[in-house]
């Protein structure tokens, strides 16, 4: 029998560009460097090219990859979310804005990776 996971074990580490947008090198990058296929690995999240995400069935293993996360053409600020965050996130496709909801302590264990 398959173990269900809930919304609050999930997690997702995103990667928000300090400037400007995520890159298309940067995700082949990441999944390059995670050894992930680009169906099932980092992608684009949201509008305006903003968000790099991928999901992960626990903060621990997400924490893992943030901490392996080196070599991108940009620096990004890396927040791991629980998937009931990811779920309330707001996207305006039209403005091409998103919208995270983090917490304090998410911003404390945020890391910044180039």
């Amino acid at each position: 029998m398959r173990k269900v996971l809930s919304k609050y074990q999930i997690s997702w580490l995103v990667l928000l560009p300090v400037k400007g947008k995520c890159t298309k090198r940067d995700i082949a990058l990441l999944n390059k460097m995670a050894n992930f296929h680009p169906h099932t690995g980092y992608g684009i999240i949201g509008s305006g090219n903003a968000i790099i995400g991928k999901w992960f069935p626990n903060k621990k293993e997400a924490m893992s990859a943030l901490k392996k996360i080196k070599g991108l053409n940009k620096p990004y600020r890396g927040y791991i979310i629980t998937d009931k965050q990811f779920a309330d996130m707001s996207i305006d496709f039209v403005k091409k804005e998103n919208q995270l909801f983090i917490t304090k302590k998410q911003k404390k264990e945020s890391r910044l990776v180039k």
